[in-house]
C-alpha cells in the first residue's frame, strides 16, 4: 500500500500533506507518538497494539516517510510541496533496511545525515575563492 507517514506535523501542515496526497491518489496515515517505539513496517501494516513505551523521549521535527510509492508519485509529491511551500524538515522513503526502525531511530539517522550534509556544504563555502 502506498502511503505517507507523517510525525509531529502541525495542523496546517498536515491539511497541505493531505490536499497534496489525496490529489495523487495516497494515504496520510498521522502517527500517533504513542507508536514512535513501533517499527515502520508496523505502523504501516497497522501492526502497533504492543508498542513499547517510549519514556521521556519525544520528537518535534516535523517529519513524513513515504512508503511504496512509485518513482511518479515520489517526484510529483515532492514538486507540489515545495510549490505549496509546505514546510516539513525531515522527509525519507522507506527502505528494505529503515522498514524495521523505528521513529525515534529513522529521525536520529536523518539528524546525523543533515549534519554530515551541512558541514560538507560549510566545507565547500569556505573553500571557494
Amino acid at each position: 500500500m502506498a502511503c505517507v507517514l507523517a510525525c509531529a506535523l502541525d495542523e496546517s501542515t498536515m491539511g497541505e500533506l493531505n490536499r497534496l496526497c489525496s490529489r495523487l491518489n495516497l494515504t496520510v496515515i498521522r502517527v500517533d507518538p504513542k507508536v514512535y517505539t513501533c517499527s515502520l513496517r508496523d505502523i504501516v501494516d497497522g501492526t502497533t497494539l504492543l508498542a513499547p513505551p517510549s519514556g521521556e523521549k519525544k520528537m518535534e521535527d516535523p517529519m513524513m516517510i513515504m512508503c511504496g510509492l512509485t518513482r511518479r508519485e515520489f517526484d510529483t509529491l515532492l514538486d507540489e510541496l515545495k510549490q505549496a511551500h509546505c514546510r516539513i524538515r525531515f522527509k525519507a522513503v522507506m527502505t528494505p533496511t529503515n522498514k524495521r526502525w523505528n521513529i525515534f531511530q529513522l529521525h536520529d539517522e536523518m539528524v546525523k545525515e543533515e549534519a554530515v550534509f551541512l558541514a560538507a556544504r560549510s566545507a565547500d563555502a569556505s573553500q571557494k575563492p
